[in-house]
């Protein structure tokens, strides 16, 4: 019998991070830091019905609009345990649902907004999960991303690539994705684009489904 990769790839990135869910902490007390300065600028943009993707452990959470209607999805029942915590402690309402963010269980156009901050660098091919984020939101609502990408200059460039094979065998981390090719190849249309901090390593990404593009692939499935 042949095995569906895509299953057996999503399995293997929920145990993975079922298993740093454990000891997760210590990797956000040392991130944090740096990443907490930029997760204001996109959640600033965020409006209406409201998907992120790869909520993790919550550190969006103190970064919600008021009174938003929040549903926050990842793959990982562990590290989603300690973002129903983070929201008790907070006093948040919001839906959390462990799913395949490459196949997520939501109709066409269920949100006004579909965010992901820091997740795509996780994943080899990111393509199949930001073609899902265009598939469920509305026509007219916006996909914002932020992530941390390669420095398209000399010298750091080629050394990023160099580094991208022990950074993705010791701590699951692809640094030198393009993510504004990657957001194009899904098929989202850019409305923004603009790099933050340190050589713009942090990419702050505002997109929509492109009009009239098909999403007959990705339809939810029952």
């Amino acid at each position: 019998m042949k095995k569906d990769r895509r299953n057996t790839g999503a399995m293997d990135v929920k145990a993975r991070w079922d298993r740093l869910a454990r000891h997760y902490g210590l990797v956000e007390r040392l991130s944090e830091r740096y990443l907490r300065a930029w997760r204001s600028v996109l959640w600033k943009r965020a409006s209406g019905r409201i998907l992120e993707m790869g909520a993790g452990t919550g550190l969006n959470l103190p970064y919600y609009p008021a009174g938003a209607d929040i549903t926050a999805c990842d793959v990982s029942g562990g590290m989603l345990g300690k973002a129903v915590e983070r929201a008790r402690e907070g006093n948040v309402r919001i839906r959390f649902c462990e799913a395949d963010i490459c196949r997520l269980p939501f109709p066409d156009g269920a949100f006004d907004t579909a965010a992901a901050t820091f997740v795509f660098c996780s994943l080899a091919d990111p393509v199949p999960c930001l073609r899902e984020m265009g598939r469920v939101t509305k026509a007219d609502g916006r996909v914002l991303l932020l992530d941390h990408v390669r420095i398209d200059r000399p010298v750091i460039g080629p050394l990023m690539d160099l580094l991208n094979a022990a950074t993705v065998r010791f701590a699951g981390e692809h640094i030198t994705h393009r993510t504004e090719e990657l957001t194009r190849a899904a098929g989202l249309e850019i409305l923004e684009s603009r790099g933050l901090g340190f050589m713009g390593i942090i990419r702050f990404i505002a997109a929509r489904p492109s009009p009239g593009r098909s999403w007959e692939v990705g339809k939810v499935r029952r």
